[in-house]
């Protein structure tokens, strides 16, 4: 059961990754435009506003990644559900619904945080 499970979890991370590239070219090959003045070039931010920046982009990709994640859990806890013909394993596979929804809602509040307080304190000017 379990190896069938991983494999079904590795079939779903290979397509993924050969789906990478038609993604990456959906955004174009346009750089991005070096309108922000406030991260230096060279390496490092220069203000109060190129720290919120960096620290912005860290966390909208960790929101990407736990919201990867999570999806992942709900699916494998679906296929254990749905094979467990109600022994056992079908408590184990509501409690990773559960944890897999806890965990999706923790990363959308962090992310919906930190945008809020980028939309306060970004738009305003740093002293």
């Amino acid at each position: 059961m379990i190896k069938k499970v991983s494999s079904f979890a590795l079939l779903l991370l290979i397509m993924s990754l050969q789906l990478s590239p038609f993604m990456a070219a959906a955004f174009g090959s346009n750089p991005p435009s070096p309108s922000l003045n406030s991260v230096n070039p060279v390496g490092g931010p220069t203000t109060l506003r190129g720290w919120f920046l960096i620290v912005q982009d860290v966390v909208g990709w960790l929101f990407t990644i736990a919201i990867i994640v999570g999806v992942a859990a709900l699916i494998i806890a679906g296929i254990i559900y749905i094979t467990s013909a109600g022994g056992t394993r079908s408590q184990t596979a509501g409690k990773m619904v559960v944890y897999a929804i806890v965990g999706i809602a923790i990363a959308a509040l962090a992310w919906a945080i930190v945008n809020l307080v980028g939309r306060f304190f970004v738009t305003r000017p740093l002293v």
